[in-house]
């Protein structure tokens, strides 16, 4: 498994790649609730919005009010920063915050 993710996580500063296909992006409408209170899992919208297959979620159990992550989008490499509204309704906290800037 370390050998798998660590080939992964070279792949990303290999440049852009060819596109891969990508989750059904009407899925979005439905996974952010409208009441702006409403608490919602942030890592299910990440796989919808990369291309299939390219997340890696990275310090996963650190400070997991906040996502980070390596993914590919329409191929290229991209880093995402983003508030995990389930847990702490998705607060910076000094850890978080920590977690974001490294």
């Amino acid at each position: 498994a370390a050998v798998a993710v660590t080939k992964q996580l070279i792949g990303y500063f290999q440049g852009s790649t060819a596109p891969g296909p990508a989750a059904d992006q009407t899925a979005l409408r439905t996974m952010i609730p409208e009441r702006a209170r409403r608490a919602y899992p942030v890592a299910p919208l990440i796989r919808t919005l990369a291309d299939e297959g390219s997340v890696t979620v990275l310090r996963e159990r650190f400070a997991p009010e906040m996502v980070t992550a390596l993914a590919r989008i329409d191929g290229r490499a991209i880093g995402v920063i983003a508030n995990n509204t389930m847990v702490m309704a998705g607060a910076i906290t000094a850890r978080a915050a920590d977690k974001a800037a490294r």
